[in-house]
């Protein structure tokens, strides 16, 4: 029964370093999460707006081009 109480004894006292282990790469996850997310955004207005920007730009021309 004394072994028993020694394992969870020993079981707690690596909780905190690997608590640790566990919070380093889950912020290292959410960095990368955040990236994406950022990334994604930037990617879906850029499409969304090019063919607006497209238009605007070709109508431009036309009129800087006429006679």
């Amino acid at each position: 029964m004394r072994l028993c109480y020694l394992q969870v004894l020993k079981l707690y006292a690596w909780e905190i370093s690997f608590q640790d282990k566990v919070n380093a790469v889950r912020l290292k996850e959410l960095d990368t999460i955040k990236r994406l997310a950022y990334l994604q955004s930037a990617n879906t207005f850029f499409w969304t707006t090019a063919p607006v920007l497209v238009i605007c730009l070709l109508f431009v021309w036309t009129l800087s081009s006429a006679p």
